[in-house]
């Protein structure tokens, strides 16, 4: 769609009231482009999401110059090393006691908006929990221990993209108690919230069941989704009814 010699030209549409995008990207281009960025995505991943998803055939160079136009960046070297043990001390409330310096990264990009680099993240792990880095090292983990209450109280909802250069994608939903595959569906997409929303929508008007809780990653796809499960529980007299009754968190963590 672009020619590798043609100089970017602006576009008219303002993305969050400060960056101009060039004529040949729309706005869902650049909100997926910034997600996979976030999500430490190669570059040639993001290349063959394009051409899958938009018919963009780009090169590599014409990939970074847009990025630059977007001001769109992998890392920031503003960030201090104290804001990346700052974070890193809060995710280390919760799972981040038991994930590696991978994760971390990703977790400080999607959580606390900070664009740094492994090695980085990896001292500043070392500098909050050199024990934790350690028995991780020595594969040593200390795991958590999954609770469910029962059936139909929590069920895990996500997509496997591995599949998608051949034209076809999977997405499945399981009971968190029973282990109970909910549905499991091989489709053209994943990413429209209309049709994850319709594998919601099917079982719960087949079987007559929602559960108490759906769980998704942070994903735009989902949140059709999550707007059922909510309307659907909006009525509960239970302390996880209404908005209560969605959960986001990362898909690694996901059952």
């Amino acid at each position: 769609m672009a020619d590798a010699m043609e100089p970017d030209q602006p576009n008219n549409e303002d993305v969050n009231n400060h960056v101009i995008l060039p004529r040949d990207v729309t706005r869902e281009m650049y909100l997926r482009i910034l997600d996979m960025v976030k999500k430490i995505k190669t570059n040639e991943t993001i290349l063959l999401y394009l051409r899958e998803e938009f018919g963009c055939e780009w090169s590599l160079s014409t990939l970074k110059r847009r990025l630059k136009a977007m001001n769109i960046k992998r890392h920031d070297q503003t960030i201090s090393p104290q804001q990346v043990i700052n974070a890193i001390q809060i995710e280390n409330q919760g799972v981040g006691t038991v994930i590696g310096y991978r994760h971390m990264q990703q977790r400080l990009r999607l959580r606390h908006d900070l664009l740094v680099k492994r090695d980085d993240v990896y001292q500043g792990m070392l500098y909050v929990d050199p024990e934790g880095v350690r028995r991780r090292k020595a594969n040593v983990l200390k795991r958590r221990d999954y609770v469910s209450v029962g059936s139909n109280w929590i069920w895990h909802i996500d997509g496997h993209d591995k599949m998608k250069p051949y034209g076809f994608t999977i997405h499945g939903c399981v009971d968190g108690f029973s282990r109970k595959i909910i549905w499991c569906n091989v489709d053209v997409t994943n990413n429209d919230p209309a049709y994850v929303a319709q594998y919601y929508h099917d079982y719960a008007k087949s079987s007559k069941v929602i559960p108490a809780i759906t769980r998704t990653d942070g994903g735009t796809e989902n949140v059709l989704l999550a707007a059922c499960q909510m309307y659907l529980r909006r009525n509960g007299v239970d302390s996880l009814a209404a908005q209560k009754s969605h959960m986001y968190g990362t898909s690694m963590a996901n059952q």
